[in-house]
């Protein structure tokens, strides 16, 4: 058995606003595929919460779709995604 792939590319400006259409895009292109994986590249986005975000929200729509998501071309962006030894810590 083969895996599908499918490239999905995120642009370099993202705000907020633009989450719920990068997620019907998505969709859209998912809709009706066997599962696979979805390799959203990263490349140029800035690592910050819209870009968090964006990713968790893309991640659900690629797994209610059975698909998985892996992100390529931007280590600061998904090392931000990664949960943080001291998470929750109340330390200084």
């Amino acid at each position: 058995m083969t895996t599908s792939a499918i490239s999905f590319a995120v642009g370099a400006t993202l705000t907020r606003a633009d989450i719920p259409a990068l997620c019907a895009d998505l969709a859209e292109v998912l809709r009706g595929r066997d599962r696979g994986v979805v390799v959203c590249d990263v490349t140029g986005v800035r690592p910050d919460v819209v870009a968090i975000e964006a990713l968790a929200r893309l991640g659900l729509t690629a797994r209610r779709h059975g698909w998985r998501l892996v992100v390529s071309g931007g280590s600061a962006t998904a090392g931000a995604c990664r949960p943080s030894a001291s998470a929750g810590s109340t330390e200084p």
